[in-house]
């Protein structure tokens, strides 16, 4: 049962052509809401909102109204994006054809892409206004609360696209997070544990998936945000420019469509070498302050002291900046 049976219901959010019936976008909305609300909500929290909105033939009050909404605005805006393509298209007995007539003739490819885009930022943020919805609420989604699907989705340091905004410009985009996720969790692995130690850092892992940081934890989250966000940014930016195909690696870029006002081409080398390396210097300086915070805050930490991490404040690096020490394995030249 979809949570999207009217064109009415689609139409307030998304308002598209009279011709394309509810009927031709129904497979598109129940493939995003598998592939995108079951992921979040889980199956047995889904299936409550779908009893909630067929008990009210669409209409739906209180919490799940409120859930159904943030949930609505998702699913029309990413079926949208995912029908473009196909609804770009005519297949008949004598193979794939596009509509013309004396008024109307198709969409260049440069709209096509543009309307595609806009689709999938709009989608992409109400998947992020949902996800901090239900973080929002306590003991209300209780099926949702006890999910696998919560625990994994509070499972990295970063929560979403404004995290990451408070440090780089990225527009506050989900879908760049959702991209950069593997690079956080290698940031999280291999430039914050063996700072802080392998028992602050799974007591913060079982915190942060609880929505439970003390409060010494939540002052120690706030000087590890920016490292995976640097660290991740540095690693990834190369990533977000290619595809993997079954054919081959390729480079994304854009069309030069003669009716194109903006054109937008991959960065060139010479300025992502620039970025990565302002990034991994900011890195790097993020790091370092981590390290003197834990060593001034000692205290607070006891899991940090007991560890292995801990450093002894007397055999700590002379000039305090830890770069091209003999135990880093990275040396950097200004």
């Amino acid at each position: 049962m979809s949570l999207i049976t009217t064109r009415d219901e689609f139409d307030n959010i998304n308002p598209i052509s009279n011709s394309v019936s509810i009927s031709i976008l129904a497979p598109f909305i129940e493939q995003v809401e598998r592939e995108f609300i079951a992921d979040i909500l889980g199956d047995t929290e889904l299936a409550k909102l779908q009893a909630e909105y067929t008990a009210g033939s669409g209409t739906v009050t209180g919490s799940y109204g409120t859930l159904l909404s943030y949930t609505q605005r998702a699913v029309v805006w990413l079926s949208t994006y995912r029908w473009a393509d196909v609804g770009n298209i005519h297949a008949t007995a004598g193979g794939f054809q596009v509509g013309v007539s004396d008024k109307m003739a198709p969409a260049s490819q440069w709209r096509v892409v543009e309307y595609k885009h806009t689709c999938a930022e709009n989608g992409f943020r109400a998947i992020q206004e949902l996800l901090a919805y239900l973080w929002s609420t306590d003991g209300v989604f209780t099926d949702w609360e006890a999910s696998a699907e919560r625990s994994r989705h509070r499972e990295l340091f970063i929560l979403s696209g404004a995290d990451i905004q408070k440090w780089e410009d990225i527009g506050s985009s989900y879908e760049i997070f959702r991209n950069l996720k593997p690079y956080i969790r290698t940031a999280m692995h291999f430039n914050v544990r063996p700072i802080v130690g392998k028992e602050l850092y799974d007591q913060l892992i079982v915190e942060q998936k609880a929505d439970s940081l003390t409060a010494a934890n939540e002052t120690l989250m706030e000087k590890i945000i920016p490292i995976c966000v640097f660290n991740a940014l540095k690693d990834g930016a190369t990533r977000l420019s290619i595809l993997f195909k079954s054919y081959g690696i390729i480079e994304k870029s854009t069309g030069e469509g003669r009716d194109a006002t903006d054109i937008s081409k991959p960065a060139a080398d010479s300025k992502l070498m620039s970025l990565r390396s302002h990034w991994m210097q900011n890195a790097l300086l993020f790091e370092n302050e981590l390290r003197q915070f834990l060593i001034d805050n000692v205290d607070d930490y006891p899991l940090y002291e007991a560890s292995d991490a801990y450093e002894d404040p007397d055999l700590a690096d002379e000039d305090g900046d830890e770069i091209n020490e003999a135990d880093r394995g990275l040396f950097l030249m200004r």
